[in-house]
């Protein structure tokens, strides 16, 4: 097993997002120690228009929920083995007029028109 002493955590991701308000583009991949919880301070990116999550195995569509209510810029969203984002209820809060990618490998991809 990897070394996971030096992985961002949910403690982490609060300081990140309240330093970094501004941030535009975000990837977090193989982060085991963020789960909904950790996934909530991305609200505070109010200027984020990019997310990649990679291998994040504690998220699950609840926590999500509160990125899709919280992130109004989000634009382009990429879920890679986000296996516990299985449900779709968060889709209905995201203003897709505005997107131009929205791809999931759990959950197909989606482009809209």
């Amino acid at each position: 097993m990897p070394n996971h002493k030096m992985q961002l955590d949910n403690q982490g991701l609060h300081v990140f997002s309240s330093c970094c308000p501004l941030l535009a583009d975000l990837t977090l991949s193989f982060c085991f120690f963020i789960d909904d919880s950790g996934l909530g301070f991305l609200a505070c990116f109010k200027k984020l228009r990019s997310l990649r999550l990679n291998t994040l195995p504690g998220i699950t569509s609840s926590g999500f929920f509160s990125v899709a209510v919280g992130c109004k810029s989000l634009s382009a969203l990429h879920l890679i083995r986000c296996k516990n984002v299985g449900s779709v209820e968060w889709l209905e809060y995201l203003v897709l007029d505005h997107w131009t990618n929205l791809c999931s490998k759990e959950l197909q991809e989606y482009q809209p028109v």
